[in-house]
């Protein structure tokens, strides 16, 4: 009998991170003891040891239970201050509504941490989603220029009535390749000319269609299609059903009553049933 070979365990090799690290600083919220370490590629973890042995060796189980509510170790994040003095172009973002601006910020965490506390305080109430339209937009010829897409923007309405800040969306598109997405997207797509939209265009397009059937000729006008064209793409299903279903509930494909037919038929009608079975059915 041959018996199975024994398969031994393989160890997986762990990639020791080398990468250089910040001096990390930490002070113990309950004894105020601080704890500095320098510089180098393992400060993190020599600070993570640091802080579970202090906690362990100097505080009881109570102590502990109470600090569970604090911050994570590590560097405390810092928020700057948003200033109008700052010259433009030394800054890192500038505020819509106030025109304040932040100074250049290596750390991106910081950045967006001092980004939102700013909307916090300072503009509470403010919705900086109403230029998100606007920005999409101004971003079409930067992004055709990196993609080597022939990109054109298209606003179309997320539900039918008038375009504004709150019901519209901005979507770029090429006017090659029918490809509709965002930056990765036309980065990953090569650029060549077809007829038929790709899959992933209808889908998108064909919601937005739906939802608002303005925007087909919309999407037809900024492409440049002609008629002949336009079918083509596949954008809009090519069947009367389809067709209504998105021309909305006032189009919609239903049977009309034109009139009696010329032979009627006979005013009554009797229908017999015959048992065709065995003779115990």
């Amino acid at each position: 009998m041959a018996y199975p070979r024994p398969k031994g365990k393989r160890t997986k090799q762990i990639k020791k991170d080398t990468r250089p690290q910040e001096a990390q600083v930490w002070t113990c919220p309950i004894c105020t003891h601080t704890v500095n370490i320098p510089a180098g590629p393992d400060a993190r973890f020599k600070l993570r040891y640091t802080k579970t042995n202090h906690m362990m060796q100097r505080h009881s189980s109570e102590e502990r239970q109470q600090y569970k509510h604090q911050a994570r170790i590590g560097q405390q994040t810092q928020i700057f201050a948003v200033s109008q003095h700052i010259p433009m172009d030394q800054r890192s973002w500038t505020c819509s509504i106030c025109q304040g601006g932040l100074p250049y910020i290596e750390k991106k965490h910081h950045l967006t941490v001092s980004i939102a506390e700013h909307k916090k305080q300072a503009h509470p109430e403010a919705s900086f989603d109403r230029n998100k339209v606007k920005r999409t937009l101004d971003k079409t010829e930067t992004l055709s220029k990196a993609s080597k897409h022939e990109l054109v923007g298209i606003l179309l309405n997320l539900h039918p009535g008038p375009q504004n800040e709150d019901n519209t969306e901005a979507i770029h598109m090429c006017k090659i390749c029918l490809v509709a997405g965002g930056r990765k997207r036309f980065h990953n797509w090569k650029c060549e000319r077809r007829s038929v939209a790709p899959l992933y265009t209808i889908t998108k397009l064909r919601k937005l269609i739906v939802k608002d059937p303005a925007n087909i000729p919309r999407i037809q006008k900024a492409l440049g299609k002609s008629k002949k064209d336009w079918v083509e793409t596949r954008i809009v299903p090519d069947n009367k059903h389809s067709n209504a279903r998105v021309g909305g509930p006032g189009l919609a494909y239903k049977g009309v009553r034109v009139g009696e037919a010329k032979n009627p038929g006979p005013p009554t009608l009797e229908v017999i049933s015959l048992n065709v079975q065995g003779g115990l059915g």
